[in-house]
């Protein structure tokens, strides 16, 4: 089944169960109109991205064995990746601006509504526009 041209489908990529609670509760605020999917880990997430290209990652920096670095490099190396966009998740916003450029857009945790609603929100824009081109 093909989804509609307008659902914009966001992998949100969290190891830490009150983290992805808090993304949860921060969506359940926003109306849009989206395929919210979650990964545990680097590996979780680069399978997910690899079969069902996402238009939007939101990556958490530190997790175990595959860190949102690691995953990041992958996405953006690979040819047939690297257009997704991905937002990086963080609790030291400077550090990872500085040790990711390759990323879309950052976002500083605690997670709030008003932030991810506009990372979202830009995200659908920008859906859009790729497919109005």
């Amino acid at each position: 089944m093909q989804r509609p041209s307008s659902v914009v489908r966001i992998l949100i990529v969290e190891d830490n169960p009150l983290d992805v609670r808090l993304f949860k509760d921060a969506l359940s605020g926003i109306r849009l109109l989206n395929e919210i999917s979650f990964a545990r880990t680097g590996e979780e997430a680069l399978q997910f991205v690899r079969e069902h290209r996402p238009e939007l990652v939101i990556l958490d920096t530190l997790m175990p064995l595959m860190d949102g670095f690691e995953v990041l490099d992958e996405i953006k190396s690979d040819p047939e990746l690297k257009n997704i966009s991905v937002i990086m998740a963080t609790g030291d916003l400077s550090y990872v601006k500085k040790r990711a450029p390759l990323a879309d857009g950052y976002i500083e945790k605690p997670i709030d509504l008003e932030s991810l609603a506009a990372v979202v929100s830009n995200a659908d824009t920008f859906a859009v526009a790729i497919v109005r081109t």
